[in-house]
């Protein structure tokens, strides 16, 4: 992400992008421009020694990202694929068994952040040490969907199938969550990383995870074959091998003298590292002030929405593919190109973007994407229909890509802005010693979107089964043509109606660049002078 920042006040901005503002803020308030010159003038320059812990740890979660990214990328391409066609699930048992995968989920992941915060809370840096033990549960759960299970007669394998389909979505959909909360919050609670340091690392990142995401899924769609899944497994179970090995690098890597980034530091500098979390975390005070805080709920319910649309499409979009483009005559060629092109361009979108977020900040790039999707799907309803091939392909491309990038360029940026506001909040308030709640913002995050992400999908079945699907439709059937006029509304209409919900909830966030970079000096500041007054 960034270089530290010492003395550097306009670095002390938000987390990742939000700094973007930096160049083009107003002048600070007078009280935080003053405790940031007093910390500036007596804040050594930061020893080289720092900056390698600090690029160790950020190489870490890099690798560990890219190892997530392999198996997400695969997963999301061709795990619908396999149970509708592959092993003939019934779409209402698809839809039954995304409301329990989705419960199951939900709980899991509000349960797994709790995990994560008490577990840094108890000791410093033992969030790094799982690392890999969560990467090889994800492996694991990441193969199973591929497995099937009881194939003796047709009604035992629709049951087997059914129940086959929802412990495995919830098992993987848990074991990832718990993943990105680790990772994310280790990131997030890394206050002393400076704007710059965030946004190179994220960048860097997408351009691993792009180059990662290309690849495999070249090579899935080589091999991958609803007729005989086979040659796919062999692929999978590989993949899976190469994660695990990733998991164990990226534990390995983080600096065992400096697993909470910024301690070392804090230690030469002779600031807060001394100020440690105390509290036990306290389901009651965890709720209030999450209730209270009024960025968090603009954000969720414009985010909840976003991860509607990014599961959604990330389910969906090979169906979209085959119903809306081959089957109107689109060559295969062309339509395996989109497939495999679609997520390098969003990731390559989440790239360009920080340019943008950096300049005018992530809150101004995300309520000018969420005024283009809307214009954009308004375009659709009226001048577009099902056989609108180029229309339809155009469309699909620039919403998947622009909805993915947007999520995965602001997510972290302002979950790291909002746990450094929620901290300020506390301090303020006397409440000093409070335990970081970094894992807690991306779990209840995760505990509110989940039953989103399965609202879509759960839609879509019941919308394509009153249609008439079959994956053995052929184009000239009159229920083919019922069929893709209801993906193509899926495709249209959700974003119309969640866009304009989104630009209403998006008004009322208020943590922008200005804004979030005051919160983050004014707590540091508030750190070291605690830290100065637990010395004395």
């Amino acid at each position: 992400m960034k270089m530290r920042y010492p003395n550097k006040p306009q670095m002390h901005a938000r987390q990742s992008s939000h700094g973007e503002v930096e160049d083009d803020l107003s002048p600070l308030s007078a009280s935080t421009s003053a405790l940031l010159s007093e910390n500036a003038r007596s804040a050594p320059p930061s020893a080289s020694w720092s900056a390698h812990v600090e690029r160790q740890y950020l190489a870490a979660l890099t690798i560990a990202g890219l190892a997530a990214t392999l198996l997400s990328t695969t997963f999301d391409l061709f795990h619908l694929e396999t149970f509708l066609d592959a092993y003939g699930l019934p779409l209402n048992s698809y839809a039954r068994g995304n409301i329990i995968y989705t419960a199951v989920s939900a709980v899991n992941d509000i349960c797994g952040a709790w995990l994560v915060d008490s577990m840094e809370l108890r000791s410093s840096g033992r969030r790094g040490r799982v690392v890999a033990l969560s990467g090889f549960i994800l492996a694991a759960c990441f193969v199973l969907p591929f497995f099937r299970w009881g194939r003796d007669s047709p009604y035992s394998s629709r049951t087997a199938d059914a129940t086959h389909f929802a412990i495995t979505m919830s098992a993987y959909d848990s074991a990832f969550t718990f993943c990105m909360i680790l990772f994310g919050s280790m990131f997030t609670d890394a206050h002393h990383l400076s704007e710059i340091t965030r946004v190179r690392f994220m960048a860097s990142g997408k351009i691993v995870s792009m180059g990662a995401s290309l690849a495999v899924a070249r090579v899935g769609l080589a091999g991958f074959s609803t007729d005989d899944l086979s040659t796919f497994r062999f692929f999978v179970v590989a993949l899976a091998l190469i994660a695990c090995g990733l998991f164990i690098v990226a534990q390995n890597t983080i600096p065992r003298w400096g697993l909470r980034i910024g301690e070392e530091k804090d230690r030469d500098m002779g600031s807060h590292a001394k100020f440690k979390p105390r509290k036990r975390l306290n389901a009651q005070a965890v709720l209030s002030d999450f209730a209270s805080h009024s960025n968090f709920r603009a954000w969720i319910l414009a985010e909840m929405l976003l991860e509607a649309q990014v599961s959604f499409s990330a389910s969906f979009l090979k169906e979209f593919v085959d119903r809306l483009l081959r089957s109107n005559s689109a060559t295969d060629a062309y339509c395996d190109w989109i497939l495999l092109l679609i997520r390098p361009m969003a990731q390559i979108a989440g790239i360009a973007l920080y340019v943008p977020i950096r300049r005018h900040g992530y809150r101004k790039v995300y309520m000018l994407a969420f005024e283009t999707k809307f214009a954009l799907s308004l375009v659709m309803v009226a001048f577009s229909s099902a056989q609108s091939t180029v229309s339809v392909a155009l469309f699909l491309t620039v919403d998947t890509v622009l909805t993915s990038a947007v999520q995965s360029s602001g997510f972290y940026l302002a979950m790291g802005d909002m746990v450094a506001e929620l901290k300020l909040d506390q301090m303020k308030g006397g409440r000093c010693d409070e335990p970081s709640l970094a894992g807690l913002f991306m779990g209840v995050n995760a505990m509110l979107c989940k039953p989103m992400g399965a609202f879509l999908p759960i839609l879509a079945a019941w919308s394509l089964a009153r249609a008439g699907y079959s994956k053995d439709m052929i184009s000239e059937d009159i229920a083919e043509q019922r069929v893709q006029s209801a993906f193509f509304i899926l495709l249209v209409l959700p974003s119309v109606l969640f866009s304009a919900i989104q630009i209403f909830a998006w008004s009322k966030y208020n943590l922008n660049g200005k804004r979030a970079e005051e919160v983050r000096i004014e707590l540091r500041a508030l750190q070291e002078k605690m830290g100065h007054e637990d010395d004395s």
